[in-house]
């Protein structure tokens, strides 16, 4: 029998660069990388543009948590979810049991997610 999967909810976010920016100059390494998975915290780690990645990842979660309902998780379900990078403008969370479509968009001095989520299973 194929799994059921339903629409639960959409989200959106946005960050401005120098908001992010602040934050990252704010906190130690240590705390950000308590939002982030290891997988997520290598990335950062190496990438050239910190601050844009950082910023990414941030939005897509708070995203993601806005169309599940909006309920905080905390910083351990910021670090249990992990952002995928598809191309420039798309990603997806993988986190069990649901399934997710999200897209980047600029917006004046920062940037942007939406997030579509749905729940899979047998029995909804």
């Amino acid at each position: 029998m194929p799994s059921a999967s339903e629409l639960i909810g959409i989200g959106v976010d946005l960050i401005s660069w120098g908001r992010a920016k602040r934050f990252l100059a704010r906190h130690s390494f240590q705390f950000v990388s308590r939002l982030l998975k290891p997988s997520e915290r290598d990335v950062f780690l190496k990438t050239q543009t910190p601050v844009e990645f950082f910023a990414r990842c941030f939005i897509a979660k708070e995203a993601y948590f806005k169309a599940r309902g909006g309920e905080w998780m905390g910083e351990a379900g910021f670090r249990d979810i992990e952002t995928v990078m598809e191309k420039k403008d798309r990603f997806r969370i993988r986190d069990r049991g649901f399934r997710t479509e999200g897209h980047f968009f600029e917006v004046p001095d920062g940037i942007a997610a939406e997030v579509f989520v749905w729940k899979e299973g047998d029995s909804l």
